[in-house]
């Protein structure tokens, strides 16, 4: 649990958390000048159950120290798909509909009871993949020889088209994007 709550930190930058700290003082002193009561609600305590999400933020990190086929651990792409299991799952159960609005891509939204989708667990899976980052594993590359030979085989298939009476323009733009 602490380092899921580490994680959900890990996504504010320290002066974004130091502002808004000085923020907060400056209300609670004009408060207390001015004689108002409490402007800001009170942090706690918290429910007794999960209604943050610590479950399935504990599944992903568990998820995420699974062995991986290139690293030590696998990656985030890998590990971050327990949340969209996890969200599958209960929307399909009896407790799917709820009052919280998911989003997915920028295009896609819908109400759910998830608490995948409120605040802290969006933070903690920002964090989370701010932390761990993303590795991209590249294709081999492709050999100058190897290349000059896909060029020769392109360039005799262009020849054997271009010969041809009429031309077939589609079979020529074919080739052009094999050759691209």
């Amino acid at each position: 649990m602490r380092r899921v709550n580490l994680d959900a930190f890990w996504k504010s930058e320290s002066s974004a958390v130091l502002h808004n700290c000085q923020q907060i003082n400056r209300c609670l002193k004009t408060a207390d000048e001015l004689g108002l009561p409490q402007l800001l609600p009170p942090m706690g305590p918290f429910p007794p159950d999960d209604a943050l999400g610590m479950k399935a933020a504990l599944a992903v990190l568990d998820k995420s120290l699974d062995k991986g086929a290139c690293e030590a651990t696998v990656q985030w792409a890998t590990f971050r798909r327990m949340r969209s299991a996890i969200t599958n799952f209960y929307q399909a159960s009896a407790e799917g509909l709820g009052d919280r609005v998911g989003a997915c891509e920028k295009t896609k939204t819908w109400i759910t009871g998830s608490t995948m989708f409120g605040f802290f667990f969006s933070r903690f899976m920002a964090g989370i993949h701010e932390r761990v980052g993303e590795r991209v594993i590249q294709d081999e590359p492709i050999s100058i020889e190897l290349m000059q030979c896909i060029d020769e085989h392109l360039k005799a298939k262009w020849l054997a088209v271009a010969e041809q009476h009429p031309i077939d323009n589609r079979k020529m733009l074919k080739i052009a994007r094999q050759g691209v």
